[in-house]
């Protein structure tokens, strides 16, 4: 596997590892070197390999990189890295996470002649775009203006286009995600379905490292759980929901549990609407600690932008937030909306506002007061339907196809 950020954490690439491990297989991690980290380390019985990228100091050098990237779309540090990693560890098949190093491990997997897995968490030039066109107070340009120029979403779109072709197996988290590529005309036969489901068993029996509820037990806990770093998340409707909402519920409180670099103007915005005694910030919390959290929620909250990148992606606190029994209020988003039907597991925001965000969360009040909901049904229906089961059924039988063509048989 490759993977451009640092390792741990990503909850995907954790699940996935565990998948191919339980039937046997040897996996080895390519990734970013972070601080601290040592060079080369297991996580379970997957091994580790950290590529720590020095960067060019020379400018002419550092801009002829930038250029090389920009004509081939590969990156020339990593080649080399990857090209390394492959060789020395005898890899059999390619596993790369997310757009921007698949075209780089395509050129690597041809030169070994191995197959390479394309594992697409996001759309990714949809997700650029976002980020670029989104101009708000709390909303940033990404690097600078040439770059953005220089890697504009229809430069990702063109490197998508060609990856996706190219690939020999496609990964995506959505049934939504696969009927894009259809539409795109990509094969089906080459395109699996791994949802970011939750190992409901394993997530259930974390030892509750903290005492969440006790500080809440006189509210009405709504809460958000995940990154306060991108647009999309929505948190600001959310906030600006929360005054209207204390006019029908007084003792109503939100936890936002997460961090990330929109955090000081969502906590600027806090101030403005003179919400501090509503709202709680908690920041960033280890895994091992999410569900003590969780479980303090009467009513977990999905806030995101309904926009083209978050209808063909799914978050994974969503599956947490039904393993644990919540009630979910959530933007009108196709894939979760699928999914809470299914589960019967929460309510739509019928209007993505500040009042459809009130209005959904006091009928979510309602339902809980009336006993009506049913929180060991849509664990059942979850585990029924979207279990680590999705997780590891796909993606074994993806690497079965591979191992067969590879050996003939």
């Amino acid at each position: 596997m490759v993977l451009e950020a640092p390792f741990p954490p990503d909850i995907r690439v954790e699940k996935e590892i565990r998948a191919l491990e339980t039937q046997g297989h040897a996996v080895t991690l390519l990734c970013a070197h972070k601080e601290n980290q040592p060079t080369e380390d297991c996580y379970g019985k997957t091994r580790i390999v950290r590529f720590h990228h020095q960067g060019v100091r020379d400018v002419v050098t550092k801009k002829l990189d930038v250029l090389y990237h920009w004509i081939t779309s590969r990156n020339r540090a990593w080649e080399i890295a990857m090209g390394q990693f492959v060789e020395k560890n005898h890899v059999q098949a390619l596993h790369v996470h997310d757009l921007p190093l698949v075209p780089t491990g395509l050129k690597v997997a041809r030169e070994y002649r191995i197959p390479l897995v394309f594992d697409m968490h996001e759309i990714y030039p949809v997700m650029i775009r976002d980020k670029i066109d989104l101009r708000t107070d709390t909303r940033k340009r990404i690097n600078t203006k040439a770059h953005s120029m220089l890697f504009s979403p229809r430069w990702w779109d063109r490197v998508e286009q060609r990856s996706v072709q190219q690939a020999d197996q496609i990964i995506v988290v959505v049934e939504e995600s696969r009927d894009r590529l259809l539409r795109m005309g990509i094969s089906g036969d080459k395109i699996s379905v791994v949802l970011n489901a939750e190992d409901i068993d394993r997530f259930l029996s974390l030892p509750e490292q903290v005492e969440v509820a006790s500080k809440y037990q006189n509210n009405f806990l709504i809460g958000y759980v995940g990154g306060v770093d991108n647009a999309n998340r929505g948190l600001d409707n959310l906030v600006r929901a929360v005054p209207l909402l204390l006019q029908q519920i007084p003792n109503l409180h939100l936890l936002v549990v997460g961090d990330g670099g929109l955090r000081p103007a969502i906590e600027k915005l806090v101030l403005d609407l003179n919400m501090k005694n509503a709202v709680t910030f908690a920041g960033w919390v280890p895994f091992e600690e999410v569900a003590a959290y969780i479980k303090a929620l009467d009513v977990a909250v999905i806030p995101h932008i309904i926009n083209e990148h978050t209808n063909h992606t799914i978050p994974h606190k969503l599956f947490q937030y039904i393993a644990l029994g919540k009630l979910v209020v959530s933007s009108d988003i196709v894939p979760i909306r699928r999914i809470l039907q299914d589960t019967n597991a929460g309510i739509i925001v019928s209007e993505w506002s500040p009042q459809g965000f009130a209005d959904a969360i006091v009928q979510a009040h309602a339902l809980l007061l009336s006993g009506k909901h049913d929180p060991e049904k849509q664990v059942e229906v979850l585990r029924n339907n979207y279990g680590f089961q999705a997780v590891a059924e796909p993606l074994l039988k993806l690497y079965e196809g591979l191992e067969k063509s590879q050996t003939g048989k």
